[in-house]
């Protein structure tokens, strides 16, 4: 790895006490952790039992500061431009809705001269859209984990470039469900106006050009 390449060295502890002319023993300790992310709960156990003033501790998050500030840049961006394919999604609900009405404004407005309830009709319209919102997210969801799976187990080679041979896939369940969660908020937040119009709509104004 041309990082460490770069920077690391093995030598001989004397060798590299004379060559940086360094007395009383090694000036820094290196500790690798099974898990890293307790890299925090071990950098302040270490700093209970040291002098803070005299010794510096530093993790791996400490030392990656930048590359970690970007990823959690790209993370954001990454949600954003999520959440707008879920609104431009959840305008095609609308317009579908909409245009449901209208071809089914006849139906509707026999359905209400029928005796049929506008709270009745508003949660059809709500039934039908959350319908077509969760079957947009139960295939968009079945898909994306199915690539999740098949990159992991057939691997997508990249260039030597790159630290690591293929595309890591890590499949977080607490950020699949936030996903979930939000665009069926969405989806049903979509329907409200399509379901509120064919709730309103009078059987007379339906039936006018019949």
């Amino acid at each position: 790895m041309y990082q460490y390449d770069l920077r690391l060295a093995y030598m001989a502890s004397w060798e590299a006490q004379r060559l940086f002319q360094v007395s009383g023993g090694p000036n820094h300790i290196e500790m690798v952790a099974h898990d890293p992310s307790t890299s925090g709960t071990i950098s302040a156990e270490i700093a209970s039992l040291v002098n803070e003033d005299k010794v510096e501790i530093r993790d791996w998050k400490t030392m990656n500061q930048a590359l970690l500030s970007a990823l959690a840049v790209e993370r954001i961006a990454m949600f954003l431009v999520l959440g707008f394919i879920v609104l431009v999604a959840s305008f095609n609900i609308v317009g579908s809705l909409v245009l449901i009405i209208m071809e089914k404004a006849r139906e509707i407005a026999i359905l209400r001269a029928m005796g049929g309830s506008a709270r009745w009709m508003g949660q059809t319209f709500l039934a039908v859209g959350a319908f077509i919102g969760f079957i947009g997210i139960g295939t968009g969801l079945g898909l994306g984990l199915l690539s999740c799976a098949v990159v992991a187990l057939v691997g997508l080679p990249l260039p030597r470039e790159y630290y690591v041979e293929t595309v890591p896939v890590d499949v977080d369940p607490l950020l699949v469900v936030a996903v979930v969660l939000v665009t069926a908020a969405v989806t049903l937040t979509a329907t409200l106006y399509p379901t509120r119009q064919a709730a309103r709509l009078v059987p007379s104004e339906g039936l006018r050009y019949e």
